[in-house]
């Protein structure tokens, strides 16, 4: 999922979260102060380190390789 997505599926998690215990959500503060630059280096980041794996996978021998 890309960071342009985050906000809604943030929308649908709280009206799960709503709809299952009858309260909204509690927003943590720092979302507000979140970039879409700040986003988007944390997203690289973690696509980088699952691109990175999935390459090591691909090159060892499967039954050697856990987590």
């Amino acid at each position: 999922m890309e960071p342009s997505e985050w906000d809604t599926m943030r929308e649908r998690v709280g009206q799960g979260y709503q709809r299952r215990y009858g309260v909204a959500a509690p927003v943590h503060p720092n979302v507000a102060k979140e970039t879409d630059a700040q986003l988007a280096e944390g997203y690289a980041r973690i696509r980088g380190a699952q691109d990175r794996m999935q390459q090591a996978l691909a090159t060892e021998n499967p039954r050697r390789s856990f987590l």
